[in-house]
């Protein structure tokens, strides 16, 4: 998404939702990408992490208490926006990597929407692309692929989450 942005010249600001319990090779790969190309990416999330907030909730995630994504990565992304839709006088767009191959659920996903649940517009530029097109960017930029996909992830995300393939 950063090189697919950066291409088309729009003008954006990259943000992370720590969930504090991340792969170590997430970290890293936020490094490289700060280093590859030359970016600033901001970190928000929940003070104390996935720990504290399964703490407050009394309840690790399950089917039927999914609260992590929720309180973990929504609210902190969307208390950024908030701030910066004050900070600059402007609306923002919530610019999503995801892509319609991914899963079935995404592919029904459209690329612009309002969402009620974010509080604002969604933007998923990448939704039609194949995983042969992310790739390209990668190259024409640089950047290596997350070396989690190269372990054999088929998703990236919180190191415990429920939605993991574990094997």
């Amino acid at each position: 998404l950063l090189c697919a942005l950066r291409e088309a010249e729009i003008p954006h600001r990259a943000v992370f939702a720590d969930t504090g319990w991340e792969a170590p090779e997430t970290y890293e790969y936020l490094d490289t990408l700060r280093r590859v190309l030359g970016i600033v990416i901001d970190v928000v999330g929940y003070p104390g992490g996935f720990a504290a907030r399964a703490l407050v909730e009394g309840i690790l995630p399950h089917g039927k208490t999914a609260w992590c994504t929720r309180e973990l990565k929504v609210k902190p992304l969307r208390a950024y926006h908030e701030r910066i839709a004050e900070e600059c006088d402007t609306d923002t767009v919530s610019a999503v990597g995801i892509r319609a191959e991914e899963s079935a659920r995404r592919s029904s996903m459209v690329e612009w929407e309002y969402s009620r649940e974010w509080g604002g517009y969604v933007w998923r530029p990448l939704i039609r692309w194949s995983v042969e097109d992310v790739l390209r960017a990668h190259h024409r930029h640089g950047v290596p692929v997350n070396p989690l996909y190269q372990l054999g992830h088929s998703r990236v995300g919180c190191a415990p989450c429920r939605n993991a393939n574990k094997s």
